[in-house]
């Protein structure tokens, strides 16, 4: 195809028609091959081959730029990833399409070499991506649609800083499972504009199958956030690690949860803490994602319904405190409602440190798995 169909050349009408029927055929093809990547790439010009001289200055008299060998390489194996797009024209002279100043969609590679504390997050013996990398993605790709304006980053280099990041409607539609731990997954996170003045944002799989879905308000909550009481209730009975509770199946990276103080039907109260040095990819991160999923560990402690639960739902995500925390924190939650016959518990749990909140998670929802129990590996020890 052709950047001819999006911009125009004069004299070239009956082309740029020819080129727009193809690109209209081509969401047809692609439904009917729902297992491959169907895309018409409209090009612009390219400097080289049939543009020479004298059509290179007519394309810089129109202000058109070429495109460069390296760069149209680069961009044509881009397009090999699986997305929604069946059309798209590439070049640096076309303006982007109406009302589309920032991207509808956002690549989100996810390689588990960058991410290995995934090999400690397994349920039945099978690696599922916690609920806390969804958010790390949806955290991601809003600074990939949005990216920092030059006077907001530090001369230094060091990361700018940002205001809190807040998530409502975070939902698990469908987990995320990896046959193996060597090869990077393409996923994307697409992105709606909402009638009520909130942004809606989707994570989507290979093969475009939304896997999580998370809204994001366009006015943040006025004044400080609400410290969550902590729930008067005794410590556990003494035992030999948080983790021997059949509602945690975590590995040792994801080990964060420290000592349990307090556990009761209203609530619990939990230290936090990882290892400043475990060298297990949480730096760079645009979240702590272990402390996170710290918090939800406590949720499923404090289901005590009898048998393994997992997290479904999030009303409000707010992520005080961007990036890699280091140092202990501790972790408040609060049980906001119960039903022991379904298994179905809500609560808000609150992490903080000396310094400050990190993070608030409102309407924490977790059900009962099916079965009742996880079958826990032995994880006493890292996998090589």
């Amino acid at each position: 195809s052709a950047g001819a169909a999006r911009q125009g050349t004069a004299g070239l009408c009956d082309y740029a028609l020819a080129i727009l029927l193809g690109d209209g055929r081509a969401p047809w093809v692609a439904r009917a091959l729902d297992d491959v990547v169907v895309r018409s790439l409209g090009w612009g010009p390219w400097r080289g081959g049939m543009v020479g001289p004298e059509l290179a200055a007519h394309f810089e008299a129109r202000g058109v730029p070429l495109i460069e060998a390296a760069a149209g390489a680069a961009a044509f194996v881009r397009e090999f990833r699986p997305g929604p797009e069946t059309a798209v024209t590439l070049g640096p002279g076309f303006p982007p399409a109406a009302g589309r100043s920032r991207p509808d969609a956002v690549d989100v590679p996810l390689d588990p070499r960058a991410h290995p504390y995934l090999d400690d997050h397994r349920i039945d013996g099978r690696v599922v991506m916690p609920v806390a990398t969804a958010i790390e993605l949806f955290a991601r790709s809003l600074a990939a649609r949005t990216p920092p304006s030059p006077d907001t980053t530090p001369a230094n280099g060091a990361p700018p800083q940002t205001e809190p990041l807040r998530l409502d409607a975070v939902q698990v539609l469908r987990g995320l499972t990896f046959d193996d731990l060597e090869t990077t997954r393409w996923l994307r996170v697409l992105f709606e504009e909402g009638d009520d003045d909130a942004l809606r944002l989707t994570l989507v799989d290979e093969r475009m199958r939304p896997r999580f879905r998370a809204t994001m308000p366009r006015t943040q909550e006025a004044g400080p956030p609400a410290v969550l009481q902590t729930p008067d209730e005794p410590p556990p009975p003494p035992r030999p690690s948080v983790y021997d509770d059949a509602n945690l199946f975590h590995g040792p990276s994801l080990r964060v949860l420290t000592a349990v103080e307090a556990l009761g039907p209203s609530g619990a109260v939990a230290r936090v803490a990882h290892d400043d040095d475990d060298g297990r990819g949480r730096s760079g991160f645009a979240i702590d994602v272990a402390l996170v999923d710290g918090a939800l560990q406590l949720a499923l402690v404090a289901a005590l319904v009898g048998g393994a639960s997992l997290p479904t739902a999030i009303a409000s995500v707010v992520i005080h405190r961007r990036g890699r925390v280091t140092g202990p924190a501790r972790a408040v939650l609060v049980v906001r409602a119960r039903d022991d016959a379904s298994g179905e518990v809500e609560s808000d749990v609150q992490v903080a440190d000396d310094t400050g909140l990190i993070a608030t998670l409102r309407g924490v929802v977790t059900h009962r798995r099916p079965g009742g129990r996880t079958v826990v590996e032995d994880r006493s020890q890292p996998r090589p």
